[in-house]
């Protein structure tokens, strides 16, 4: 299942869609069909007060996966269930999706370049 979250939080052609990289701490929420943050915020600020799809750049998705497993988050189907605390280089996108993709989707996307710290707040359900 985690190729499939991967493939959907691709980032779109090109850089131009997002703005410039900030350190940012996120509330990452993983489960078997749903990986989204909560409230991103960059020095104290809010980057994304609603959800965001985070969008790995290269290499990053599996640095995330090996993380939340080293956390012992539950995995089901292979995927780390779990909400997780994460400090993060990444970019927030300039524009937001007039519609969703699927159910529970949020609207805007954070492409993840780099992850620096992740800590587990509480496993899923």
């Amino acid at each position: 299942m985690l190729p499939l979250i991967v493939a959907l939080s691709q980032a779109p052609a090109g850089e131009a869609g997002f703005g410039p990289p900030q350190r940012m701490r996120c509330e990452w929420f993983s489960n078997f069909e749903n990986s989204r943050f909560e409230r991103c915020s960059s020095d104290s600020r809010p980057v994304v007060a609603e959800a965001a799809i985070p969008v790995f750049a290269a290499g990053v998705a599996a640095s995330f996966d090996r993380a939340a497993r080293k956390l012992g988050g539950r995995s089901v189907d292979g995927v780390p269930w779990g909400v997780f605390d994460v400090e993060i280089v990444g970019r927030r996108g300039l524009t937001r999706r007039e519609h969703s993709r699927y159910i529970g989707d949020a609207r805007w996307d954070v492409k993840v370049e780099r992850l620096i710290a992740m800590r587990l707040i509480r496993r899923g359900d």
